[in-house]
């Protein structure tokens, strides 16, 4: 019995050797492996990759782990994402209801994802978390709708000629950055959501830009050009920051809202409100903003209460620079107003107007008591033509404001109060004061260089070789010149940079940038700017004027 039993053993051990086991592969081929996507699906398990050449029309449903990867895939009609963590990339889906629906179960990643001629782009419902990178969507009546979502990303894509460009109800999370919307009736709307970030986008050519309604977050460092720029209702504890605007119909509306902060923005060219706070919004701050070129500058009106109007610059808003009506305890402290019909123009409002420069306007207040400690002086920009609204550090605005109640920081950033005292206006004026070396030649080819640097608030001390060891010991110093320059100047730049860096200089064609510390004493920033021959030297300092001033302002 029991050689029976091994006898059998053996039998089967041996049939089962010669067996040849299919081994799977995680990987599956369209249409090599099988002639339609769905199929593929069908046959793969949890975690595969699924890869598609050419164009199929089905409709695609996903109901497991998979990543899908297109090579000039085309898909006419829709992908039903019904599985977690679904990957899909390098598809162009086309002519569908919804080019894209994700169920109740379904999340995942969508890259370079490309979506046409569509009811819906990408439909959600209550479904669970979508990241949607380098997507393209154009003509679809909604690009991206989102409804009951636990949260959505979207990032570095693109939206034209759509609807509603993106449209959201009811987002628990809601993330827009570094995309471009354009040519659509509404580039973004969101509803009843309790946080959105918006940010680094450009939006343009829109009816209506950003609309958001019982929603809050922080809409910062957008461009947006000729639409109904933003739009927002019902808002609180937000922020609509560090963003440029221009053309189109409005500015800002902000309505209905509270304990807001509209900041940092730049707004020109709208032709009715830069910035409009309406129907019982209180508690809000409006800091730091820069509103040219508009109908109206900043228009506080119906009801507004508790609204502070602090270090903004507004030049030129043709008809009223700022507009206050039926509205209370609003202050206005701290700006530039200047070249409208009317500075301030007040109605059936309380107004404390307090430490600002009036200048050139037709009428500086109308409607209010002129307040205490105003100025009204030419406050002295750098540069209107160009936009440049910074003040000359001879300007009576700086110094001129007061602490209270003025931000912590200026228009780009700079620490608030600077000096001794708070500038009016935007922009803090933060002089930084160097040491220039160069020979006469080097001077007389630099003086677009010179310039720059006077327009940007640099004061310069400009000293030849001979002068230099009462100076080497300054906190910044630039250098105009190589080893080679004469008139001394060559002996200095050889006691600053290395052999390495003179033979580079020495090179035929060379010209460079230079960044050394601590030379002659500590907190030491020196900077050379060179080439082989003085045409070289010129080109080192236009190539890197820029960033000389940068590294100016971070080094104090």
């Amino acid at each position: 019995m029991k050689n029976y039993k091994l006898g059998l053993v053996m039998i089967v051990f041996l049939v089962l050797a010669g067996m040849k086991v299919p081994v799977r592969s995680s990987v599956i081929k369209v249409p090599d492996d099988y002639p339609t996507i769905n199929e593929a699906i069908s046959s793969a398990i949890e975690g595969d990759t699924i890869k598609i050449k050419g164009e199929y029309t089905e409709n695609v449903t996903v109901d497991k782990r998979l990543t899908i990867e297109g090579e000039n895939a085309v898909i006419n009609g829709k992908v039903v994402i019904d599985a977690k963590n679904v990957k899909i990339s390098k598809i162009t889906i086309r002519d569908a209801i919804e080019g894209v629906e994700v169920t109740s179960s379904g999340s995942g990643i969508l890259y370079s994802i490309k979506i046409e001629n569509c009811t819906y782009g990408i439909k959600m419902i209550k479904s669970g978390r979508i990241d949607l990178h380098n997507g393209i969507f154009r003509n679809c009546e909604y690009g991206v709708y989102g409804e009951k979502l636990t949260g959505v990303l979207i990032d570095n894509s693109e939206f034209s000629e759509n609807e509603n460009a993106l449209y959201f109800l009811n987002v628990s999370g809601c993330s827009v950055a570094n995309s471009k919307i354009e040519n659509s009736t509404t580039g973004f709307y969101v509803s009843l959501s309790p946080y959105v970030s918006i940010s680094k986008n450009i939006i343009t050519d829109c009816e209506k830009g950003i609309v958001l309604e019982n929603s809050n977050g922080d809409i910062k460092d957008n461009f947006l050009k000729n639409n109904d720029n933003i739009d927002i209702s019902y808002m609180k504890d937000s922020e609509i920051t560090g963003n440029t605007i221009q053309d189109g119909n409005t500015g800002i509306l902000m309505e209905y809202s509270s304990g807001n902060e509209i900041s940092g923005n730049r707004i020109k060219n709208v032709e009715s409100y830069g910035i409009r706070i309406m129907y019982q919004s209180e508690n809000c701050n409006v800091y730091n903003n820069i509103i040219y070129y508009n109908s109206e500058g900043i228009a506080v009106l119906a009801g507004c209460k508790n609204i502070k109007i602090v270090n903004n610059t507004l030049y030129s808003n043709s008809d009223k620079n700022i507009w206050v009506y039926d509205s209370q305890n609003i202050l206005i402290q701290n700006n530039i107003i200047a070249k409208g019909n009317y500075g301030i123009y007040s109605q059936q409002a309380t107004l404390d107007i307090d430490y600002n420069d009036f200048w050139n306007n037709k009428n500086n207040i109308f409607g209010a008591d002129v307040g205490n400690y105003n100025i009204f002086q030419d406050p002295m920009f750098l540069n209107v033509e160009k936009e440049n609204f910074k003040l000359n550090i001879n300007s009576p605005c700086v110094d001129f404001g007061k602490l209270q109640d003025s931000p912590g920081s200026d228009f780009e950033g700079k620490k608030r109060p600077y000096s001794k005292g708070v500038d009016l206006g935007a922009y803090e004026v933060a002089s930084i004061q160097i040491t220039l070396v160069a020979n006469t030649v080097d001077y007389g080819l630099a003086s677009e260089f010179i310039e720059f640097l006077k327009m940007n608030n640099v004061m310069i001390t400009e000293i030849s070789a001979p002068d230099f060891p009462d100076h080497q010991s300054d906190k910044i110093i630039i250098i105009l010149g190589g080893p080679d320059a004469y008139d001394g100047i060559g002996f200095i730049v050889k006691n600053v940079l290395d052999s390495n860096e003179i033979d580079l200089l020495r090179e035929e064609g060379s010209s460079a940038m230079f960044i050394k510390t601590n030379v002659w004493r500590d907190g030491q920033l020196i900077i050379v700017l060179a080439g082989n021959d003085r045409d070289l030297t010129r080109k080192a300092w236009m190539d890197n004027k820029e960033n000389v001033f940068t590294q100016m302002k971070e080094w104090i």
